[in-house]
């Protein structure tokens, strides 16, 4: 897991020095863990979202930037991770916090795979805003959509 995590640093320390100043990490499975502990090493960490988090790996959460958000996504028929690996993750991890667990869906999250690509766009995009200070709840999404 290490090597990935330092691809993971590699690639924001390019960003970084292009002036990015704020990034959402997002993983799946094994990868929730890569990105949870890329984002507690990195100060341009502004969200992370994990999709059917593998738990091994992820006691970093409780190491993120102060202001970073996460969201965790999975499904209750998981067969390969059950979701209380995100229950477990969710419940070690500082405000905000968001754990969404989607009923008969399984490690792909394929049954709900639109619903859970509206969350987790709506949810960065509220991140990335919000740490720019441009955004409120209800300010205008670029869809048209209200946050």
């Amino acid at each position: 897991m290490g090597e990935c995590v330092l691809d993971v640093l590699a690639g924001l320390a390019y960003l970084e020095g292009e002036g990015i100043e704020g990034v959402s990490l997002t993983g799946h499975s094994f990868g929730s863990a890569v990105v949870i502990q890329a984002g507690a090493a990195s100060a341009l960490t502004r969200t992370v979202v994990t999709l059917s988090t593998q738990g091994a790996g992820a006691d970093a959460v409780t190491r993120l930037p102060d202001a970073a958000s996460i969201l965790l996504v999975h499904g209750t028929a998981d067969e390969i991770l059950p979701p209380a690996s995100s229950e477990r993750v969710h419940a070690r991890a500082r405000e905000p916090k968001r754990l969404m667990l989607y009923p008969g869906a399984n490690h792909n999250l394929d049954q709900v795979a639109s619903e859970v690509h509206d969350l987790v766009h709506d949810w960065i995009w509220q991140a990335l805003n919000a740490s720019a200070e441009t955004a409120t709840p209800t300010s205008e999404h670029p869809t048209g959509r209200r946050g």
